[in-house]
């Protein structure tokens, strides 16, 4: 579907510091565009991504789930970004380790949409808490279902390898 988000979205999210700076990762919106152009210099994020804890750049913790999986960033739903992020914190600021893969895995889970047979190419992955890790884990509360958060796609230039190149949709 068209992109919804304007450069204006994108500076209200650089003014509220959920997004670097044009001049530090080079995006570019993707306003009125029927489909991703193919770029390999580029990957496709979305402007909800950013506001559930994306940032830039991606650590190798983050990567090594997107190569764990073998799935891209537009792969994932926003709220999986929360997940990632929440758990991130608790290993740096609470439990003060690196972010442990394995841990994270005993917590945590792909959901594929629909199926693992047929993954959607946008938001066709969500990560999930298993089922009675709750008990385990911390309590928080995830937005209530994104609506309407596939048009709001842009461009980011991919300086930092880490991230895989885009693929059209």
């Amino acid at each position: 579907m068209p992109s919804k988000c304007s450069d204006s979205d994108l500076e209200a999210l650089v003014s509220v510091g959920l997004l670097p700076a044009k001049s530090i990762i080079q995006w570019h919106s993707a306003l009125g565009q029927d489909r991703p152009y193919e770029n390999m210099g580029e990957i496709i994020a979305f402007a909800p991504y950013f506001e559930r804890g994306l940032g830039l750049p991606c650590s190798a913790f983050f990567s090594r789930h997107l190569s764990y999986y073998k799935i891209q960033l537009h792969h994932l739903t926003p709220n999986s970004f929360v997940h990632i992020s929440v758990f991130v914190h608790l290993c740096e600021a609470f439990l003060g380790i690196k972010p442990h893969f394995e841990l994270f895995r005993f917590l945590f889970h792909l959901k594929p949409q629909p199926d693992s047979y047929d993954l959607d190419v946008v938001g066709g992955a969500g990560l999930q808490l298993r089922q009675g890790k709750d008990k385990l884990y911390i309590p928080y509360k995830l937005s209530s279902k994104v609506i309407d958060w596939k048009p709001k796609w842009l461009y980011i230039e991919n300086q930092w390898e880490i991230l895989p190149a885009i693929t059209p949709a």
